[in-house]
């Protein structure tokens, strides 16, 4: 058969009758009801939005993938992984994967704290405010091991947090909890780059509580992942609580920038 404008707007509002709607046919709905031949002819002579608007037909809406049904069950799955009544912060969401859920939220109306409100969630307290008052904690901890050991605190815009005796870079990173397929309770970090801009990367696991449960001492160069995850029974365990190390490290820095 051979098409013309003619036999296309014929064949498409014979169609668009047929399926009891008052748009145009969409290319699956074609080839459902057997009209490949309509839906070639259409793409070879301008395409589905040509035709729609040649005819005065609306082309057919996509559906909503992230409805605001899907948003709060989504949400409820992550608070459910991460062992929380709150709503999961940004940083949360992406060091999960769920970098869709934090993107749907993000372009949503109600952003995160609409969605807080909508569901009766508290939100998390300034992650910015969370993560001085655990620097501090590490800062006071690391003077403690010795007299010579000073830190500095650094500002939000450096790519680090701690500097210890102006030579040995620290990045202090803070992790909750989240319950993993169900099972087992893991801690993850996002350390955002294999690369790191520190010496020495500090851990600190929390409990449901907020209270540090366990810290890791990690130096970078052994540390070369974007995200670290950590359960009961990790290879990283070895370096818990190694303080002894980080004062060697910072001996060894000194002496081998002294000479």
């Amino acid at each position: 058969m051979k098409w013309t404008d003619e036999s296309i707007t014929i064949a498409v509002f014979e169609l668009k009758d047929k399926l009891g709607v008052a748009r145009m046919p969409s290319s699956t709905e074609m080839r459902n009801n057997k009209q490949t031949g309509l839906m070639r002819a259409i793409t070879v002579s301008g395409g589905m939005a040509r035709w729609s608007n040649i005819l005065g037909l609306p082309m057919k809406e996509k559906e909503k993938f992230w409805t605001d049904e899907r948003i709060e069950k989504e949400i409820r799955k992550a608070m459910e992984l991460f062992v929380i009544n709150r709503m999961p912060t940004a940083s949360e969401l992406t060091s999960i994967g769920r970098n869709d859920l934090h993107c749907a939220l993000s372009k949503s109306e109600l952003k995160y704290s609409g969605w807080a409100k909508k569901l009766g969630l508290e939100m998390k307290y300034s992650e910015t405010v969370k993560g001085n008052k655990y620097e501090l904690m590490i800062k006071n901890r690391i003077e403690q091991i010795s007299n010579d050991l000073f830190v500095k605190e650094m500002t939000t815009r450096h790519p680090y947090d701690l500097l210890i005796n102006d030579c040995v870079k620290v990045d202090v990173k803070v992790a909750s909890p989240y319950l993993l397929r169900g099972e087992s309770i893991v801690h993850t970090f996002g350390i955002n780059k294999k690369y790191g801009t520190c010496d020495i990367y500090i851990c600190i696991a929390l409990d449901e509580n907020e209270e540090i449960e366990r810290t890791f001492i990690i130096p970078a160069s052994h540390l070369q992942i974007v995200t670290l995850c950590v359960g009961k029974d990790s290879k990283y365990n070895k370096y818990l609580d190694n303080w002894n190390f980080l004062y060697q490290f910072v001996r060894q820095y000194e002496r081998a920038i002294s000479i």
